[in-house]
Parts: structure tokens; C-alpha cells; sequence
């Protein structure tokens, strides 16, 4: 089915909400997945895969604590990017100015969805950044993402550590571009379909009060 960036954003943002996160990571969701969309990047796949994988986990056990020096581990052992993801954006702009920067998160589920996280602060800061992992590495410079050939882009419930640093405007070794583009995107019926299905438990049912209060169409659904 095809959505519009806007649609896709949307969409995200009400199922992370609806797996029971809070709406300010909602939001971050919500762009991150946007951004990655726009690059040609399966961001709606990579976070049904976060919400299946941690979904059902508290967000205390998901919160951040600094280990030794600049490597972060979450309470609960496995990182979520949904919550790991707005800890990197900070991160960027406190160091936007800062040649050495670099951070380790250990345990991260499907770490490809953080590069949505990075791709925004890359374009709201003008950083070019780069994350690595076992699995493979990404250079994201804003409205553009390099990506090794050899890399797959379909994610694993598996966790890795991943590294995060200073990029360069130089790609360096050839790979794969993918370039911000605008226009709807194709995803998965499957996928939204799962997607839907969470964010449907952020709406809530009418009552009688509040069809008296003026919600809905009115005292008749004629109106």
C-alpha cells in the first residue's frame, strides 16, 4: 500500500504510543521512521520489529545508564533504539562541535532503526555521523545514507553492540546511496496492517457524555 511521508510519520507515532510508550517518544518514533521511509529504508519494518521484540517491555528497563566511560547499557540489559534513539539525538547536539565524539550502546535490538534517530540530528545539525555494528555499518550525512553492498537491510531481533561517532562528508569506501526523495512509499499491507492494529488503541470509543458534548457526528449518526 502506498502512504504519504506524512502518513507513514503518523502512523508510527500512534503505534509506538499504542504499544504503550510515551508520546514524546512516540514523536521521535514517528520522524525517525519518516526519515528512514524517505531515504527508501524498510523504517516501518524495523520498528514492527522493535515493538514485537521489546514491546511488552517496561520503559524503566529500557532507560539508559552510562557503564565506564562513553558506553551505554539499558537497566533491563536489551536496548530499545525507541528509547536509546532520542538519548543519540541529544547526544549529537551537545557535541555538535566536538571532532571526537563517540558512544557504544550494548545490547541493541535491530540497531538500523537508530539510524532514523541519527539521520534526524544529522539534518537538523549539518553533522555527517556514521554507526557500526557486527552486522554491518551506515554513513548518514543528512539527506543521504551509505550503506556497505554486503549489508543486508533486513534487521534480526538480535542484539548488537553499536558504535556511534563523528562521519565524514567523504563517504569514503564505496557502498550503497540512498538518497532522501519525496513522494509516498510503498509498505507492507502486512506490516501497516500490525501497525494499525496498535495505534488503534489510542483512539478512544464514544460514549454517550461525550456524543451530548458535541463528539462524533452528533445525537444521530445521520447528522
Amino acid at each position: 500500500m502506498n502512504l504519504s511521508l506524512n502518513q507513514v510519520e503518523n502512523t508510527a507515532r500512534k503505534a509506538v504510543r499504542g504499544a504503550g510508550l510515551p508520546w514524546c517518544l512516540a514523536e521521535d518514533a514517528g520522524r525517525a521512521v519518516r526519515w528512514l521511509e524517505m531515504m527508501g529504508l524498510p523504517g516501518t519494518s524495523w520498528l514492527l520489529l522493535v515493538l514485537a521484540s521489546v514491546g511488552h517491555r517496561r520503559t524503566g528497563e529500557l532507560l539508559l545508564r552510562q557503564q565506564s566511560g562513553p558506553v551505554w547499557r539499558a537497566a533491563g540489559g536489551t536496548a530499545s533504539p525507541l528509547v536509546a534513539g532520542p538519548s543519540l539525538v541529544d547526544a549529537v547536539h551537545l557535541h555538535r562541535d566536538d571532532g571526537g565524539f563517540g558512544l557504544t550502546l550494548q545490547g541493541v535490538v535491530c540497531p538500523e532503526l537508530c539510524a532514523g534517530y541519527l539521520g534526524v540530528a544529522s539534518l537538523q545539525t549539518g553533522a555527517p555521523l556514521a554507526m557500526s555494528w557486527a552486522r554491518g555499518d551506515m554513513r548518514i550525512l543528512g539527506d543521504r545514507v551509505f550503506v556497505d553492498d554486503a549489508q543486508d537491510v533486513g534487521a534480526t531481533a538480535e542484539t548488537y553492540d553499536l558504535a556511534v561517532r563523528n562521519g565524514s562528508r567523504d563517504p569514503g569506501r564505496p557502498g550503497r546511496e540512498f538518497t532522501g526523495a519525496a513522494g509516498s512509499r510503498r509498505v507492507d499491507p502486512r506490516i501497516l496492517d500490525m501497525l494499525e492494529t496498535l495505534a488503534r488503541r489510542t483512539y478512544v470509543e464514544s460514549t454517550e457524555m461525550s456524543r451530548l458534548s458535541g463528539a462524533g457526528a452528533g445525537l444521530s449518526d445521520t447528522d
